[in-house]
């Protein structure tokens, strides 16, 4: 094993760092990019994710190599039009079952939500999910606070299973309280594709910004 003097160790140590700091921030450049969304915020997504809009809804049903079905596309186009929702789906899985959503809605109260508060909150949570798409067979498996997202207050992390048949449904409800905003993601997923999305669920949030 060759030694090298501690001052050489220094300044390799040195070069390695900025190298390491150089392919990160490529990367970054590389993979993600920053668009302002109908809802007022500004956002990151991997080059892999798109918004669906009123602007794009017809052009990517139309050219859909995914062979989408007559009612998702006329929930795709009611999606584009809502405006208190962003619809974002991946161009390299089947958006059906893999997609995010986000809401925005105003923040009514600046209370701190406690561990104890979350018995009441996750049943209430999983009442409404069944009650909204008439499914009783929804399960919810898991519902906690969550630290996964230091940037934002109040946030709440959630799992139920899906609408269809092998996926599951992950949400972040956060609240933004320097703009009185609180905002709902929503992450549909096959099961083997939950760990990725909500790993890039949670880097577009933290890149949100009003």
């Amino acid at each position: 094993m060759i030694s090298l003097k501690s001052g050489v160790k220094l300044t390799l140590m040195k070069k390695l760092s900025l190298y390491i700091f150089l392919v990160l921030m490529w990367c970054n450049v590389g993979f993600a990019e920053e668009i302002k969304s109908k809802l007022g915020f500004y956002l990151e997504l991997p080059l892999t994710w798109i918004v669906i809009d009123n602007q794009n809804v017809k052009e990517f049903t139309e050219k859909s190599v995914y062979g989408m079905d007559d009612e998702l596309m006329r929930e795709m186009f009611k999606l584009a039009d809502n405006h208190t929702l962003l619809y974002i789906i991946p161009t390299n899985l089947n958006p059906k079952l893999n997609n995010i959503n986000i809401n925005v809605q105003p923040l009514t109260g600046e209370e701190v939500l406690l561990e104890s508060d979350m018995p009441v909150f996750c049943e209430y949570i999983l009442d409404l999910l069944r009650d909204v798409h008439k499914k009783l067979s929804i399960k919810q498996y898991e519902c906690k606070l969550s630290k996964l997202i230091p940037k934002f207050h109040n946030v709440i992390e959630m799992k139920h299973g899906g609408l269809f048949k092998g996926q599951n449904m992950i949400q972040f409800i956060f609240d933004d309280k320097p703009n009185a905003k609180t905002l709902t993601l929503t992450t549909g997923c096959e099961y083997d594709n939950c760990k990725v999305l909500k790993r890039e669920s949670i880097r577009i949030i933290n890149s949100i910004r009003f």
